[in-house]
């Protein structure tokens, strides 16, 4: 009796071993037939990339089938997958890109004999379903991007943490209270209606809803960050999200964005929207803020010691006090109202651009560094002070967008008024030889030094005369200063 069951054991055996899958998708059988360790198409039990047919004979068995752990299958033409019953133990399947002719294409994904699976991708897969979802409860990872699969029910995924389905036709959506998602991704939807239920496992979110009025996010207590379009929306609130750490909604209606208690905030942009207020004084650990083209007409950032970016223009801002951002390096405040502009305690600026501020009077950018400049129809500009290294840039750049008649110099501390008192005169300009200074107006002269427009020293002496023969220079525009008690004032002459 004992030999008897061992034979039918032995046959039974045999049997399932001999038992080879009956593909409907010649190509998907090739494809899995010519795996290898040289090819990424399939992984075993162990994570490695190997043969699945292990005998060689041109066939995918039942048996091999059950020691695949994933298939990469983009891109390769398939139609059907029906065939990948078999493989029971599939953790990860990759079948995107395999839109085909309309007999000709992967219609519907079945889940009912995939109970392992925990990873599919189907992007732009010409997918019109996907069906028995609670077959496969260990599910974490879905991208059905490029899809028409308009309804969803999070629900029905009791593991999934990461849902992405851009330009899925998706005009409701629903986040149900015990959705595990904690990235979401479904931007590129007409979504009309957007239903929300208190929710901890949502982290990161990035749609695009066409859902009027204000939307409500403060329900999510471990929300990080939010990535939204939208031309209807006009409100979000995101009030006492101690994690939220970025704000991203650019171009569209946006008229409130609520993030007081947001401490974790680091970065937020919200240009082309029509902002008329923002209040970042709780946003203490704030360092990136792109805010431009809409209506602010002041822009507290006192309590914002951490910002490093800064960008700003195209507002009705009328002043702005950076005295405590001390970190910038980036700053752009082009097309403001701003009269004044002060970046003395910014010693870490490398880029500041002030074109278009039609209201503009004067600029401090004296800070210790050489700041990149933009500039031009600034109208009212008077008067600038700036580090003497950056000053044969910006007398240039003055030049070129015909502001040659703006003050230049380093005496910070004098007014503009006082800048103009200081009536230090030379002559002749342009120069052949001799060039005469008249120090009409300041006490204390004590050096002059002469620079050409690289910025380099021609010239330089202590013991300052009245006179200086110049007609060794170059033909060319030079800078001359003049270091007194008052600070340093500076002059261009151009040698014939």
């Amino acid at each position: 009796m004992k030999y008897f069951c061992s034979c039918i054991a032995l046959i039974l055996f045999g049997f399932v071993s001999a038992q080879n899958i009956a593909f409907d998708d010649a190509i998907l059988k090739a494809k899995l037939v010519a795996a290898s360790p040289a090819n990424t198409t399939a992984k075993n039990l162990a994570g490695a990339y190997f043969k699945i047919d292990a005998d060689g004979d041109g066939e995918i068995s039942v048996v091999e089938a059950l020691e695949v752990s994933a298939l990469n299958l983009r891109s390769t033409g398939i139609h059907s997958l029906t065939s990948l019953d078999s493989f029971e133990n599939l953790q990860t399947l990759d079948c995107g890109n395999n839109v085909l002719s309309n007999f000709n294409h992967i219609a519907q994904i079945d889940l009912s004999n995939l109970s392992s699976l925990v990873s599919l991708d189907c992007i732009d897969a010409n997918v019109s379903s996907i069906v028995n979802t609670s077959a496969a409860p260990l599910l974490k990872f879905l991208r059905a991007t490029g899809n028409d699969l308009p309804d969803w029910n999070l629900s029905d995924f009791p593991a999934l943490e990461t849902f992405a389905c851009i330009g899925c036709d998706i005009s409701t959506f629903n986040l149900p209270g015990d959705s595990t998602v904690k990235y979401l991704t479904i931007a590129g939807n007409h979504i009309t209606t957007f239903n929300l239920s208190p929710n901890t496992a949502l982290e990161t979110i990035s749609f695009e809803p066409y859902q009027p009025g204000a939307l409500d996010f403060s329900i999510f207590p471990n929300l990080k960050s939010m990535n939204i379009w939208s031309n209807v929306t006009t409100g979000i609130n995101l009030s006492g999200l101690t994690n939220f750490e970025e704000f991203y909604g650019n171009g569209g209606s946006l008229q409130m964005i609520n993030t007081t208690g947001c401490t974790s905030l680091k970065k937020f942009t919200a240009w082309g929207n029509s902002l008329t207020s923002l209040d970042l004084q709780s946003n203490t650990n704030l360092e990136y803020l792109d805010v431009n083209d809409n209506w602010l007409q002041q822009l507290n950032l006192s309590n914002n010691p951490h910002l490093n970016f800064l960008e700003c223009d195209g507002n009705n801002i009328t002043t702005l006090d950076l005295s405590q951002n001390t970190k910038l390096t980036y700053l752009n405040v082009g097309d403001t109202e701003i009269a004044t502009l002060d970046v003395r305690y910014q010693h870490e600026l490398g880029i500041v651009d002030f074109r278009g501020c039609s209201y503009l009077q004067s600029v401090y950018l004296k800070n210790g560094v050489n700041n990149t400049v933009s500039l031009q129809n600034c109208p009212q500009l008077t008067y600038i002070c700036a580090d003497i290294g950056e000053t044969p840039d910006i007398l240039q750049k003055l030049s070129n967008a015909g502001m040659a008649s703006v003050v230049v110099d380093d005496a910070c501390e004098l007014s503009v008024a006082d800048a103009f008192t200081a009536e230090v005169s030379i002559y002749p300009n342009p120069v052949g030889e001799m060039l005469h200074i008249d120090f009409d107006g300041l006490s204390t002269v004590n050096s002059v030094v002469i620079y050409n427009l690289m910025g380099q020293i021609v010239f330089e002496q202590h013991n300052v005369p009245t006179s200086i023969d110049v007609s060794r220079l170059t033909t060319g525009q030079y800078i001359l200063s003049l270091m007194s008690d008052q600070g340093a004032l500076l002059r261009r002459f151009i040698k014939q």
